[in-house]
């Protein structure tokens, strides 16, 4: 079965302008950690920076526009754990479900992978090199300004400030860089669950659902696809299980996974669907799914959608 360590909550973070030394001296085990800040994860820098007293309020005045500094700046963010035991000799991996934007992350003072997606997780294999007790992790990242700085920007948008920080590059919330509802105040930080996994089994890799409705509205097929990671050469048999609680409508599909990650379809019957309806014009329902993968007739992995 595929286990889980959870590493939200406390972390610290520190800022780099390129000036006055880099990050290297901080991604090992005897780092001085006293100009760090405390950070929540998931969370944004700027909030770290509001709770520690360094900067105001960003909807009052002209502290959005005070903040700019913020964005230009490289933050690293820093956390131990211990690994569990048995995670040492299983697949494992580390997970970030969200970050803005372009990082580096580096386990034991080692860079493991890189990201720069804000709407992709981050899914990095640490087979292999978790240590016994204490790991020591670490997120370098960037708004995604450097990242595009020497890029073209003047064609890409007719927006007056677009050559300035060029977002038609980015791949993160536009917003940030001011829109009608929200000050221009760019996003930096760790926004999205992050967690350590690992497993010797078969695990649900990602899903995409979607209905299919008969064009009376008197039936309905939900749709699954799963993209199932095969993991170890053990046993390639698996049975992906698909259910919808409120029906009662199960359905089942066994496949033979390849060496990397399989596409397996599934769809369940739903008979006199409700109706989701923009509002006034109705109510918004939405069904429940439960999606397991087993083998041997076991669950080795899980997931709820609605």
């Amino acid at each position: 079965m595929l286990k889980k360590l959870d590493l939200n909550g406390a972390w610290m973070a520190r800022g780099f302008d390129g000036q006055h030394g880099g990050p290297e001296s901080f991604l090992g085990d005897r780092a001085d950690l006293r100009t760090f800040l405390p950070a929540q994860v998931p969370g944004d820098i700027h909030l770290d920076l509001q709770r520690a007293g360094l900067v105001g309020d960003y909807n009052i005045g002209l502290n959005a526009q005070d903040q700019r500094w913020v964005e230009e700046q490289y933050w690293l963010y820093r956390r131990t754990f211990d690994a569990p035991a048995d995670a040492a000799d299983k697949r494992a991996w580390l997970v970030f479900e969200a970050l803005d934007l372009c990082a580096r992350i580096f386990l034991n003072g080692e860079e493991i992978g890189s990201h720069a997606n804000r709407f992709v997780p981050c899914r990095l294999d640490v087979t292999g090199r978790l240590r016994e007790g204490e790991n020591v992790l670490c997120v370098l990242v960037e708004s995604g300004l450097y990242s595009v700085s020497e890029k073209p920007g003047r064609d890409y948008s007719l927006q007056m400030d677009h050559p300035l920080h060029k977002r038609s590059w980015l791949r993160k919330p536009q917003y940030s860089f001011s829109w009608d509802w929200a000050p221009r105040l760019v996003n930096v930080g760790i926004h999205g669950d992050v967690r350590l996994e690992w497993t010797d089994a078969p695990r649900l890799d990602s899903l995409t659902i979607y209905p299919e409705l008969s064009a009376d509205h008197s039936t309905a097929k939900i749709h699954v696809v799963a993209f199932v990671d095969r993991v170890s050469d053990a046993n390639p048999k698996a049975t992906l299980r698909v259910r919808v609680p409120e029906t009662g409508a199960e359905t089942t599909v066994d496949v033979e996974l390849k060496e990397d990650v399989t596409c397996v379809a599934a769809a369940v019957d739903i008979p006199a669907p409700k109706l989701w309806w923009p509002r006034p014009h109705g109510d918004q329902p939405l069904y429940a799914m439960e999606i397991e993968l087993l083998q041997d007739g076991r669950p080795v992995d899980s997931a709820k959608r609605r």
